[in-house]
This record gives structure tokens, sequence and C-alpha cells, in this order.
């Protein structure tokens, strides 16, 4: 009876570790993969090599961005305001700059990882397409 127990607990932890996986993705990241693999009308076995690397890739991207993002909304109401002082815009402007150079960073790197799964006008393809904005 105890193994049983553990044994649904195991699988329970498993199931909610996987589901969490997806669930981490955000809607507009799964519209941009699901936007990507249509506009590059790739096969069901190219799309499932290639979706789990364009996933990898957004949120690497998106990790690159934060240090900005957050910084960006520590100052929200400053910026709204239009009173950001000296050092702040300063600190601002160069987690912009950071940030900028970190996602030309993970663009280089993952236009690599795709080049092994697509052909490089894919690629290329790949970067204007995930570049759309998604629907509202």
């Amino acid at each position: 009876m105890i193994k049983k127990v553990f044994k649904i607990a195991f699988m329970a932890i498993l199931f909610l570790s996987f589901s969490n996986v997806s669930l981490a993705q955000s809607a507009k990241d799964r519209w941009r993969c699901q936007h990507v693999v249509k506009g590059l009308k790739l096969s069901k076995e190219l799309s499932a090599k290639f979706s789990p690397v364009f996933y990898a890739y957004l949120k690497e991207l998106h990790q690159a961005g934060d240090v900005y993002d957050n910084l960006k909304d520590k100052y929200k109401t400053q910026i709204n305001k239009c009173q950001l002082s000296v050092e702040q815009a300063q600190q601002l402007l160069n987690a912009h700059w950071d940030s900028d150079e970190k996602q030309v960073q993970v663009r280089q790197k993952y236009t690599q990882l795709f080049g092994k799964i697509l052909k490089m006008n894919y690629v290329f393809y790949t970067f204007k397409l995930s570049n759309d904005k998604a629907p509202k």
C-alpha cells in the first residue's frame, strides 16, 4: 500500500514538473513559436526539432532583457513623472545598453543552433517572423 502511494506521488510530481515547463511559456511565446513554424511551413518532424530550441531562445532573450526591464519597472513612477535623477537615468541607460548587447549575443548563439536544424535562409526568416507582433 505504501509503495503504491509513493509511486502515485512520484508520478504526480513528474507530471507537475513537466506541466510547469509548458505553463512557464507565455501565451505570447506560444503564439510566436506557432507563428514562426507556420510562416516557415515546417514539417512536423522539423517542427518537433525546432520548437524546443526556439523556446530556449525566447527564454534566453527574455532573460537578457530582464535587468533593464526590472530596473525600468523599479523607476516607473519617476519615469512617468519625468523625475529621474541623473544617477537613475545613467543606471537605466547602462542597463539598456547591457541588455541590448546580451540580446545580440543570444541571437548570434541561436543563429548557429537554428542553423543545425534549418537552412540559413530559414534562420533569417525565423528572426524576421519572431519579431512580428502578436495579435491582441
